[in-house]
Order: C-alpha cells, then structure tokens, then sequence
C-alpha cells in the first residue's frame, strides 16, 4: 500500500462494522465503499493510470450521476455496508483465467461448471509455434517481440503495443507485481510455456523478455550475456517499494 492507505484502510474497516453495530442495535448507519468516480479531481489525477487498469478489467469508475443513484439505493437498502461498483460484464468475461471469487456473482455461470473468464484471444500454443516455426530468424524475433508488447500493453489498459516500448523496463512503464502476473498468466496461455513468477523481474523488458520465449521455444541461442536476472533481495526492494 502506498504511505497512510493502511490507515485509511483500517478506519474504513472500523465504520463498516460501526455501520453493523448500529443496524444491529436499530439504529441508522450505512457505509458504502465507494471506488473512484469518474470525475477530475486532484485524487483522481494522482491514480489515472489505476483507473485505466480498472476498466480494462471490466470495472471502470462510477459516473457521478450512478454514483449518487447508488447513494439512494443504499440507502433505502436497510443493509449496513454495500460496495457500490459499475460493471463492465462483457470485458470482465473476456479477461484471460479463472475470474476473482470476488466478482464471481457478478457474471452469469455457465451451466457446465464454475464461472470462469474467456481464453486469451486467439490463445493456441500449437499453432502459435507452428506459425513461428515457418519465419526466417528476424521475422520469428520480431513476432514475439510484438507479442509480448502487445499482452503487456493488454495489462496495463494500453489500446496498442505502441504503449510498451521494447527497450524501456516494465516498472518503468508501469508495471507492479500483481500485474506482472497477469502478464506472466497471459503468456502462459498463449505459448504453452510455464514461465516463473518473477518473469518481468527477470527479464525486464519486452525486448529481454522475447528473447527468453525465443530460448524457451525454440532453444536459440540468443544472447544472454546483457540480462539481469533479478536476485531475491532486489524483488523484496520491488515489493517494498509498493508497500
């Protein structure tokens, strides 16, 4: 969390079971936890690119206008706490993997089995190799270096692959730890590799990080001499770092 969120956390906490308190009691309290609204503030600013990453996932911020519908609501609910939220149920089914226990009820379940999100689009190991396979050495250097700028750019809320430059490290094109695991998910599924959690880490930039699916594919021998692989106490820095 970043500096004071612990604190505002734990009074957020602390009025939500107020809220429960009194309700039990008879008295009147309800406590809603509000997520951004889609309105310019110097809050707002601060967390645009939280924002982006927000709708993205199929949860983008509130419209004043709903936000104080919801206001009403809740209100008339007779419930102690509520977590008004809008939802974008069509992207949040299209996101890659099983979908959060938190936002399961939010979308219909298929009647086979547990809800889960849409395979990544177009998501077929063998025929991505087989692809690859039929390119020249540039050409196959260059396929992957898009692919893993474009589902980079697909986690951070990016509209294109332009957004990731090749060379520029992934921290410093905004990437945090758990969206260096969507990431690594979302590569997982589209090259039918099992790559390690610290995959960014270890290879920092879209540039490294193609490299590595090439060796990992393909067993090229692609220079290894320029990466860095990240040591346990630089990743507790990173981590700490987002504390």
């Amino acid at each position: 969390l970043a500096a004071g969120q612990a604190n505002y956390a734990a009074a957020n906490v602390f009025l939500d079971a107020l809220a429960v308190q009194r309700r039990a009691e008879g008295l009147p309290a309800t406590s809603l936890a509000y997520g951004l609204w889609n309105v310019a503030t110097g809050l707002t600013e601060a967390v645009e690119d939280d924002a982006r990453l927000m709708a993205a996932r199929g949860l983008p911020a509130l419209a004043p206008a709903d936000a104080l519908r919801l206001l009403d609501a809740g209100l008339r609910s007779g419930l102690p706490a509520l977590v008004p939220l809008a939802v974008d149920v069509p992207t949040l089914k299209a996101q890659p993997g099983a979908l959060h226990p938190l936002l399961r009820d939010l979308v219909l379940a298929e009647a086979s089995g547990p809800v889960v999100r849409s395979r990544t689009k177009s998501a077929d190991p063998a025929a991505l190799v087989a692809r690859l396979t039929g390119l020249g050495s540039e050409d196959r250097e260059r396929a992957l270096l898009d692919l893993v700028r474009g589902h980079a750019a697909a986690v951070l809320g990016h509209s294109g692959p332009e957004a990731v430059p090749a060379e520029r490290g992934f921290l410093d094109a905004g990437f945090d730890s758990l969206t260096a695991l969507e990431l690594r998910n979302r590569l997982n599924e589209v090259t039918g590799c099992r790559l390690a959690p610290t995959l960014i880490f270890d290879y920092p930039s879209a540039a490294e990080l193609a490299a590595h699916l090439r060796r990992t594919l393909f067993g090229e021998d692609v220079p290894e001499d320029d990466l860095s692989a990240a040591t346990a106490d630089e990743l507790f820095d990173i981590l700490d770092g987002e504390a």
